[in-house]
């Protein structure tokens, strides 16, 4: 599966709004705070937005859901998965218990919210990976999504839109498994969204010796 594209439009670059990211690393592009593949010890660099686990909260996600969502993370006892892992959101606070969850038997993902300096509201997404070796599992950050808004003039739209494709432009047709990004022009807003997706990656899910595996069909 290949990783999206950027579209973008535009003119001459916009300083006030593309300050906020930064060039893109050699391996997967990032913005100023982070990069896609980056893990926890990164993340607890940025100033996320706090998150409230209410039982309310997590009781609005359907039981279907909530049953499906705890059974990817094997391992633990009578006090059940904890709230986080099912409502799917991150904090500060959270990431030293997030360190301490090795295993997950299918594809996953929480996200994180904070604003960057330049005042754009950005959404990362962080998943526990499987690797070459079974019983080691990573977390990495597997999307991240920036909002660039409060532009009124066609004009500021189109310079931030050329100067992001400068930036991410040799993301564009990327091989599969490598990370891409796409800038989406929507009205007075533009997203940057970047995503790493590995569908060879996404196979290895269940390898883990916590996770169980399939029951053999018997004749």
């Amino acid at each position: 599966m290949k990783s999206l594209a950027v579209i973008a439009l535009g003119s001459t670059a916009l300083c006030s709004a593309t300050q906020a990211v930064s060039q893109p690393a050699e391996d997967h592009p990032c913005v100023q705070e982070v990069c896609i593949g980056d893990g926890l010890d990164k993340l607890r660099t940025i100033d996320w937005q706090t998150v409230a686990y209410t039982s309310e909260r997590v009781n609005r996600i359907r039981k279907e859901d909530r049953a499906r969502r705890a059974k990817v993370f094997p391992g633990f006892g009578a006090d059940g998965v904890p709230s986080y892992l099912v409502v799917r959101k991150f904090d500060r606070d959270l990431i030293g218990s997030m360190a301490s969850i090795s295993a997950a038997c299918a594809p996953n993902g929480l996200e994180g919210t904070f604003i960057s300096e330049g005042g754009h509201k950005t959404v990362v997404t962080v998943s526990l990976l499987p690797t070459k070796i079974p019983e080691k599992m990573v977390w990495r950050v597997t999307s991240i999504s920036r909002i660039y808004s409060g532009m009124e003039r066609p004009s500021e739209r189109g310079e931030l839109n050329q100067a992001l494709n400068a930036k991410y432009g040799r993301f564009v047709n990327r091989q599969p498994g490598e990370s891409g990004v796409l800038i989406a022009p929507l009205g007075k807003e533009t997203v940057l969204s970047l995503h790493w997706v590995d569908v060879e990656r996404d196979r290895q899910f269940g390898s883990h010796p916590r996770c169980e595996k399939p029951k053999k069909i018997t004749l």
